[in-house]
């Protein structure tokens, strides 16, 4: 005898109708125009704190507990940035660090709303020095000609910003003291890894360097942690796939903390989302502000943290 719950599943359904197929549509056009523009008109300026433990092998022990801030990627476009700039500032001064890291791509290949800039920078008191380095767009489009980081620079500096360009900045002397070295960028071929020869062997090495791929010119380098930017985070994450697309080619590094050595070493490696954008759209991968504190002995190694969806 055949079943008759089997056999109810098997009769054919009646034919959608042209109302109810248009509904369907209308509600997943919605919900893709919901989605877009949540990320577009929300995520993209929903900045988030994220607070990194960040140990450095034989860093002094005055240097414990004390708090850096990295910012990138601020891309300046005269749209939206000087809100935006405004807010990443602020929160990077309230978390009291020693220090503020601009980690290159100040700029869209021009200077054309370098008071967005500006205004970030006069939210942050005096006596929080703030150090900077350069991205592949902070060079403009005719990247040979060195017209636009030469006056990016001149502009920065003038505003009190501390510019890096393959140099290195020792607050203090002496064992164990941090020693930030920040590179040119790697895309343009600037980055040059013979800096790190002159960082003091008593130092705890901190780099500054744009890209992650530079990792592959500075691997056989003396460092303990590089807090690098550029990938954005991929800028659109999608749980269970993870970024869509990141301009590097070590994509397994597109935003968090890493081991780039794998275990072998205590090495580090940060990369942040950033504060801005190529386009305006963010989705499950919102600007940030990292406020790394450091740690003095160093705590077991970590793998990473948790992936982003």
């Amino acid at each position: 005898m055949a079943d008759p719950n089997r056999m109810a599943s098997m009769r054919p359904r009646h034919p959608m109708s042209r109302r109810t197929f248009l509904r369907s549509v209308g509600a997943v056009a919605l919900s893709g125009t919901s989605t877009a523009s949540y990320g577009w008109g929300v995520e993209s300026h929903h900045l988030v704190v994220e607070n990194v433990p960040l140990p450095l092998p034989n860093l002094a022990p005055r240097w414990q507990g004390k708090r850096i801030v990295q910012l990138t990627d601020l891309h300046a476009n005269g749209r939206d940035s000087a809100s935006l700039f405004r807010r990443a500032f602020a929160m990077a001064a309230a978390c009291k660090p020693e220090f503020i890291a601009v980690t290159g791509d100040w700029v869209n290949d021009n200077l054309d709303h370098m008071d967005d800039i500006f205004q970030g920078l006069s939210q942050v008191p005096r006596d929080i020095p703030i150090i900077g380095t350069l991205g592949n767009h902070d060079y403009g489009y005719k990247r040979k000609e060195g017209t636009i980081d030469r006056a990016l620079c001149a502009m920065l500096k003038a505003q009190g910003v501390r510019m890096l360009r393959n140099e290195l900045w020792q607050p203090f002397t002496g064992p164990g003291e941090l020693c930030i070295a920040g590179l040119e960028d790697y895309w343009v071929h600037r980055c040059d890894p013979a800096t790190l020869n002159a960082v003091p062997e008593d130092a705890a090495s901190l780099v500054l360097s744009h890209n992650p791929d530079s990792y592959d010119i500075l691997a056989e380098q003396r460092w303990d942690a590089v807090l690098c930017g550029h990938t954005h985070g991929g800028q659109v994450r999608l749980p269970g796939i993870g970024a869509l697309k990141v301009p590097v080619t070590h994509t397994e590094w597109s935003a968090g903390l890493y081991l780039p050595d794998g275990p072998k070493t205590n090495r580090l490696m940060y990369v942040s989302r950033g504060v801005g954008h190529w386009f305006r759209m963010r989705l499950f991968c919102p600007p940030e502000v990292t406020c790394l504190t450091l740690e003095c002995p160093a705590p077991p190694r970590p793998h990473s943290l948790p992936p982003l969806p």
